[in-house]
């Protein structure tokens, strides 16, 4: 069956519109940026009209041209040696519009995608050198690092699964090439955390190598550990984030802004420890509209937290995410406390992810179990 496009004139609405007959179905399309008058009634209608038609007519081609190729299925060839790439960047662009982080997620996955080429001796790809075992090559490529959890290696190889099956949904693939590659299994780690008694000891513990006005390290993981706020988040932290109110006749302090991990405004109760430590901060920091001013995130300042945990005897590894597992972890101690309070606090979007924060150790077991109601006589 002969699929054609043809000009017409709607001298009913003085319009031209382009008529498609594909596969024996018919279909219009007005070109609404084009003027045309049906009757001319003076000469600058009628040359608005000529140089309209000749437009449209020049459009017509490209359509025309368009669908020889789509008969022809020149257009899939010409596609399979343009850049997979490039294409992959496009796509992160799109849905990172999203959120910020979002589209860090697939900047971080095209970084280990290009690692992967580097090791294939490959500066770019075409679309039709992305087959099977490309892609699966890719996978065992991530599931041999060491350097980053299993989850996020989840993370990325399903990035690269979309992309590829955007791949074929676009028609640059005639098929979904990663279709029958298994995912990844990312199985999540528990974050450490601190006990009440080591986080009292560590508060309690000075740190004269840690300059508060150049390194405002201490401060913010102190911080964390009263409102589960993150490094990302803490870095953009301003003073006009919080705000007051008098809830039940007793003043209530909160922060509102918008999370990097949901991507939505949320306003967040604190603690009344938290808003004082807050308030003790701002009486030597009212200079910067940033609540940490110069906080920074790098291996300097993390060995930084190690050393300061381990001159007050807490024997653990302590990073700069300890903070939000250290509330999560004081929070659920709370009588007749809610998960999902925790997951909006902690800002995540499903309970299952709060729940990696959440840990224990022999000594809670067993005061757990003590509490355990007595059944048998």
């Amino acid at each position: 069956m002969i699929n054609t496009i043809t000009l017409q004139v709607n001298k009913k609405n003085s319009k031209l519109f382009f008529r498609y007959r594909l596969n024996g179905k018919t279909k219009d399309e007005t070109i609404t940026n084009l003027p045309y008058f049906a009757e001319p009634k003076n000469r600058d209608e009628e040359r608005i009209n000529r140089r309209s038609y000749k437009q449209a007519e020049q459009l017509l081609w490209e359509k025309r041209n368009d669908l020889a190729k789509s008969e022809y299925a020149l257009d899939y060839f010409e596609k399979r040696n343009q850049s997979f790439l490039d294409f992959f960047y496009k796509i992160a662009e799109q849905q990172g519009n999203k959120s910020k982080t979002t589209k860090d997620g697939y900047i971080c996955s095209i970084r280990k995608l290009e690692a992967y080429m580097e090791n294939l001796n490959m500066n770019d790809i075409s679309f039709k050198q992305v087959d099977f075992a490309f892609c699966n090559g890719f996978k065992t490529f991530l599931e041999g690092l060491d350097n980053i959890a299993n989850t996020t290696k989840s993370k990325y190889f399903k990035t690269f699964k979309f992309v590829t099956a955007q791949a074929y949904n676009q028609g640059y693939h005639k098929k979904f090439v990663c279709q029958q590659i298994k995912a990844i299994k990312g199985e999540h780690k528990r974050h450490e955390y601190l006990t009440l008694e080591e986080l009292k000891s560590m508060i309690n513990t000075e740190t004269p190598y840690i300059n508060k006005e150049i390194s405002p390290t201490r401060e913010f993981f102190v911080f964390s550990c009263l409102t589960a706020l993150p490094h990302k988040e803490c870095r953009a932290l301003k003073w006009e984030h919080f705000k007051k109110e008098i809830v039940d006749g007793k003043e209530q302090w909160y922060f509102n802004y918008t999370r990097f991990k949901t991507d939505t405004r949320n306003t967040i109760p604190i603690t009344d420890d938290a808003k004082d430590y807050l308030l003790e901060l701002y009486s030597e920091r009212t200079s910067s509209p940033y609540v940490f001013p110069n906080l920074k995130y790098s291996a300097h300042e993390n060995n930084k937290l190690q050393k300061w945990a381990g001159m007050s005897g807490v024997k653990k590894t302590i990073t700069p995410h300890c903070g939000r597992a250290t509330f999560a972890n004081l929070f659920i101690k709370i009588p007749a406390y809610n998960i999902i309070d925790l997951m909006k606090i902690m800002g995540h979007k499903e309970v299952k992810t709060t729940l990696c924060y959440i840990g224990t150790s022999l000594l809670e077991m067993t005061q757990a179990i003590r509490k355990f109601p007595k059944v048998l006589n």
